[in-house]
């Protein structure tokens, strides 16, 4: 009886396995996977709630250790990828960028600590992290991806990016 009982589970185990296909990543988790990177300075990321985008920067500072440097908030239905020559990324170096137009009046919300734009006027962050930040709204703006596989991630993140607006966040007029 405990061998049956044991024959059985290696065959239904078996055909699991064989029967079982990986499911193709989402859009959202290939937009999250190009978009967070980590060099020993800097990391960066994205969360997607909807159609509302959040890329954030960390950068490693020597007096407060880790700390946010950049924190864009959009919603993709009010920007636009822009085309940077005959593709949506621009090399500049080791560095790859996305760049970003809100179509008017949108304006993107940057979350910055206040010693990067000391004279940009903008409202008072509510982050408690030993450094002051403020929130400046941003007509045009970019994301950055450093490193070895920049160009790579930041190709992926434009085309994964472009398909979820166009399946998720189409405004319908």
């Amino acid at each position: 009886m405990k061998i049956r009982a044991l024959i059985l589970a290696v065959l239904i185990g078996a055909a699991g396995a064989n029967g079982a296909r990986a499911e193709p990543p989402s859009l959202k988790d290939r937009i999250i996977a190009a978009g967070t990177s980590a060099i020993p300075d800097r990391k960066t990321g994205v969360r997607l709630n909807g159609c509302e985008i959040n890329t954030f920067v960390h950068v490693l500072d020597e007096t407060h250790g880790w700390i946010l440097y950049s924190n864009f908030t959009f919603n993709l239905q009010l920007v636009e990828l822009r085309r940077l020559g005959d593709s949506y990324t621009l090399k500049l170096g080791d560095d790859t960028i996305v760049r970003f137009l809100p179509t008017p009046p949108y304006a993107a919300e940057l979350e910055v600590p206040v010693y990067r734009y000391p004279r940009r006027t903008g409202r008072p962050s509510e982050r408690e992290a030993g450094v002051d930040y403020k929130i400046i709204q941003s007509y045009s703006f970019f994301v950055r991806l450093k490193g070895p596989e920049a160009a790579g991630k930041a190709a992926e993140f434009a085309e994964a990016l472009l398909a979820y607006k166009n399946e998720n966040c189409l405004l319908i007029g």
